[in-house]
């Protein structure tokens, strides 16, 4: 009796021990081979979506390549649009058939020769033109980069504040300056008419072509497609393209002194002239009164051209 009384009392002990604590007995290794499941299934989809991710990118960077291979032969018309201009193309064409016939009439009758007016008159109708709106697209596209920034900041604290993209977008369209004002009021209305963000971006991007832009196009183009907040990413951009700016600027106060260098030598052989024809005009208008003469100015021209285009390729830095 006592060995059976004896049995029986460590049974129920057992059992209370059991019964106090099964949790951490049955249950916790349960739940951790759970966990260490999941982990391993997470794990194996984590290469999955790093790949997916990488496979957005590649395309999106391969599609930014192409247009910025087409970027470099742009027609007439968008080189008027990134300049800012309401010009047409037929207008700008009658401005400088206009331009060049003035040059070559006052060429003419200061030198008397066709051979001098013709190329002068050529060289100014066309080149003239064409790197006035060049210098002019450069000025615009630099405004615009440098009023970007501040544009993302104010458009990450309206999306942390709960305003939607449209209408952040629309604070932008009220209070910025221009150029980007233009732009994202036609960013905007693109919008407005059914296109998603990341494909009025893209056109954005086309009217804008920096690199800065095509940043920002990336941008929100992938986290379009993985989800999530955007201000965060807004604002990492606009931080990133501060510092390049910063960058920038460093790097043209480093190159203004051998770009002033190159336009002083630019300007000597004219100096020259000039000074000599104060001296002795009879000498000096032997350059434009006489045949060998103006073979040598002319040679001269060229090669002043030439130098000047060598210096500006070797001061062309990108960042």
């Amino acid at each position: 009796m006592n060995l059976l009384a004896a049995i029986f009392m460590a049974l129920a002990f057992t059992t209370a021990v059991a019964a106090l604590f099964y949790r951490q007995l049955f249950e916790v290794p349960a739940f951790t081979s759970r966990v260490s499941d999941l982990h391993d299934q997470a794990a194996k989809v984590r290469p999955d979506l790093d790949q997916i991710r990488n496979t957005i990118m590649a395309e999106r960077m391969k599609e930014l390549a192409q247009a910025e291979r087409a970027r470099k032969s742009i027609s007439l018309k968008q080189l008027i649009q990134q300049a800012g201009y309401k010009w047409t193309p037929r207008q700008y064409t009658i401005g400088s058939i206009v331009l060049g016939l003035l040059v070559f009439i006052v060429v003419l009758v200061m030198s008397g020769n066709l051979l001098v007016a013709i190329p002068a008159g050529a060289v100014a109708g066309y080149f003239l033109p064409r790197h006035y709106l060049r210098g002019s697209c450069d000025k615009r596209k630099s405004k615009f980069v440098s009023q970007l920034p501040d544009a993302l900041d104010a458009i990450a604290r309206s999306r942390r504040a709960g305003v939607p993209m449209s209408e952040a977008i629309k604070v932008i369209v009220r209070d910025g300056q221009e150029p980007l004002r233009s732009e994202f009021q036609i960013l905007s209305e693109d919008q407005a008419i059914g296109a998603t963000l990341p494909e009025a971006m893209e056109r954005l991007a086309a009217r804008i072509p920096v690199e800065e832009m095509q940043l920002l196009s990336l941008a929100v183009s992938i986290q379009n497609d993985e989800g999530g907040g955007i201000a965060k990413t807004l604002t990492t951009l606009s931080n990133t393209i501060r510092e390049r700016a910063k960058l920038t600027g460093k790097i043209k106060a480093m190159m203004a002194e051998a770009k002033s260098g190159s336009r002083i030598m630019a300007g000597l052989p004219v100096a020259g002239i000039g000074v000599n024809y104060l001296i002795n005009p009879d000498a000096a208008s032997l350059l434009w009164t006489t045949l060998i003469g103006q073979i040598v100015l002319g040679g001269s021209a060229i090669w002043v051209a030439i130098g000047l285009f060598v210096m500006s390729r070797m001061q062309r830095i990108k960042t």
